[in-house]
């Protein structure tokens, strides 16, 4: 399921550079203003249910950080924010990528840490990512474009949170899991 939505994610990115590129611009379905969240993910998933919750809806990322106060977190405007199941894309002109948001429920413990952090080198070409301090709460990691966290049953995935580059640090991204963090209680 991981790998599914992380392809779909790569997907959205695409679209979102070559509509960024564009000259023309038309919202799609599940997009929204700034500051506001779409509607496209209202549906239910298996295997995405919150803990502690016997219902299986999907998180509305987007809702939980809004591409206003992402843009406040970030230090760049989010022009618009793409919301799918448990992800949203932050689309901006003022920084060479923009921003997405995934988090994968019912990913507690260490093997599914083991997982990610096996991904996150998949992604950076190969190389390890590397264990970072600043998030309160839960594990942290670093790669190329990102850090990935684990807080209770949930890993959080932020990648293109410090466009303007922060060595290992990645303080905004942070900022940004420790935001959408404490939400997930």
């Amino acid at each position: 399921m991981r790998n599914r939505l992380l392809a779909a994610s790569g997907l959205i990115l695409i679209a979102m550079s070559a509509t960024a590129c564009s000259s023309s611009s038309s919202p799609g379905v599940g997009t929204s203003g700034s500051g506001t969240s779409g509607s496209g993910s209202a549906g239910s998933a298996a295997g995405t249910s919150q803990a502690g919750s016997t219902s299986s809806s999907s998180l509305d990322v987007c809702a939980m950080m809004t591409a206003k106060r992402a843009s406040s977190i970030v230090g760049v405007t989010y022009s618009k924010a793409t919301s799918a199941v448990n992800q949203c894309t932050y689309t901006t002109t003022d920084a060479p990528i923009g921003m997405y948001i995934l988090i994968f429920p019912n990913s507690g413990g260490t093997a599914a840490w083991k997982e990610q952090l096996g991904m996150m080198s998949d992604d950076g070409g190969g190389a390890a990512a590397v264990p970072i301090k600043g998030f309160s709460g839960g594990l942290a990691a670093s790669s190329a474009t990102g850090i990935s966290v684990q807080v209770g049953s949930y890993i959080i995935d932020i990648n293109g949170g410090d466009p303007g580059g922060n060595g290992n640090t990645y303080p905004r991204s942070i900022a940004v899991a420790q935001a959408v963090a404490s939400q997930l209680h």
